[in-house]
This record gives structure tokens, C-alpha cells and sequence, in this order.
């Protein structure tokens, strides 16, 4: 199951099971918990930073997003603490690479 179609259209969506209530992580056609199907779904992007780092001036974070989705991005700005809340804010593809950007909040 290909969420790339939504990346290219600055989409965060990914599988989720309606049986179970959960995000599908990787994405997946059937739900790892209870093998129902899974449907492609927006996700809000909420959730906090794991760890941060920054190179060269850009700060990067690993974040945990809400459904136990850890994702790694840029950081547009705000605090940088492990804990503190974020959202992601764009996503999409560079050519075949998807990214991701956060916010606070």
C-alpha cells in the first residue's frame, strides 16, 4: 500500500484499521494487529520530539506522532527539548525521497 500519491499531493496519510483503531505502521494493506484491512486515511501529524540534532544551521528531530508513528524531519523553528509537542506542518516528495517538516505545537 503506496501512500506516495498523497506525499506528492503534501498529504500526510497513511493506513488505518477501523477494526482495531489503529495506524497501520509501515504502511500496509492489512493491520499488523489484527489482520483486518486498512484504508488510507489523512493523519493530524501531532505528536512530540524523541531526539534532535541539528547540521550546518538546519535542526532535525525524530518525533513521535500520535498511533506510536515515528517519523524524522526538518524543524522549522521553537524549541528543540525532547517532550516538547509538534506538528507537522508540509510533507511531500523531493523526487523520490519523501520529507517532512514540524512545528511547535
Amino acid at each position: 500500500m503506496s501512500v506516495e500519491p498523497y506525499l506528492r499531493r503534501g498529504v500526510f496519510a497513511l493506513p488505518y484499521c477501523d477494526a482495531c483503531r489503529r495506524w497501520v505502521w509501515p504502511p500496509s494493506p492489512a493491520c499488523r494487529t489484527c489482520r483486518g484491512a486498512a484504508a488510507v486515511q489523512p493523519h493530524a501529524g501531532r505528536g512530540t520530539i524523541l531526539e534532535s540534532s541539528s547540521r550546518r544551521g538546519v535542526v532535525f528531530c525524530m518525533c513521535e506522532l500520535d498511533g506510536g508513528i515515528r517519523i524524522m524531519g526538518r524543524l522549522a523553528a521553537g524549541p528543540r527539548r525532547p517532550g516538547s509537542p509538534v506538528t507537522l506542518s508540509r510533507c511531500g516528495m523531493n523526487g523520490d525521497v519523501p520529507f517532512f517538516e514540524f512545528t511547535p505545537g
